[in-house]
């Protein structure tokens, strides 16, 4: 069985629906494909150790270690960027030592890194808002400015969902554990 067509010019079919013209694609970096004369380049292309380079972080006085990608971590952080990619040992072993640090303060700094979300800390079935100073604390000693506007939405959000506040022992936490000059020092002003 033979199927008859006939040609048909696709530019000048009034039966064909219109496509807009639509944008190149995105990388799944976010870069934009440049136009050059009738060619397109993608700007960046994604290395594969992008995916599998992993650092360790070595955290609390046991050194639990956390295996978490390079590349997130040194777009995440100036702390990390400095530290993995400078003329540091750390760079050449590819692991950090932050044994002041607890280890569950950590875990959720490594779920916003993962997630882009802080996961609200409970004690008692009440908001631990100390918890979450603590880990600001720690997000700006490291560098995460994400994480700090994170954990200050979360905060805030917490305080209206819950209809609570913060207790005179965890404002004490901005004056003991964050620095001076932190943006939540200026929100709690």
């Amino acid at each position: 069985m033979t199927r008859n067509t006939s040609p048909r010019s696709v530019g000048n079919d009034p039966g064909r629906i219109p496509f807009p013209n639509l944008p190149p694609p995105y990388t799944f970096r976010g870069s934009r494909p440049t136009q050059r004369g009738n060619s397109s380049s993608y700007l960046t292309r994604a290395n594969v150790s992008d995916f599998t380079t992993t650092s360790t972080i070595l955290v609390g006085p046991q050194l639990t270690p956390f295996q978490i990608q390079t590349s997130l971590l040194t777009s995440k952080s100036s702390y990390f960027r400095a530290a993995l990619t400078g003329p540091f040992a750390e760079s050449s072993n590819n692991s950090i030592t932050l044994d002041d640090v607890a280890v569950d303060d950590f875990q959720l700094l490594v779920t916003w890194l993962y997630e882009q979300a802080v996961p609200i800390p409970y004690k008692d079935r009440k908001p631990a808002y100390y918890t979450l100073l603590h880990v600001y604390a720690l997000a700006d000693r490291l560098g995460l400015e994400g994480a700090r506007n994170a954990i200050i939405d979360t905060i805030s959000d917490l305080a209206d969902e819950t209809n609570s506040v913060l207790t005179p022992s965890d404002t004490r936490i901005l004056y003991e554990d964050i620095r001076d000059s932190a943006p939540i020092c200026y929100a709690a002003a």
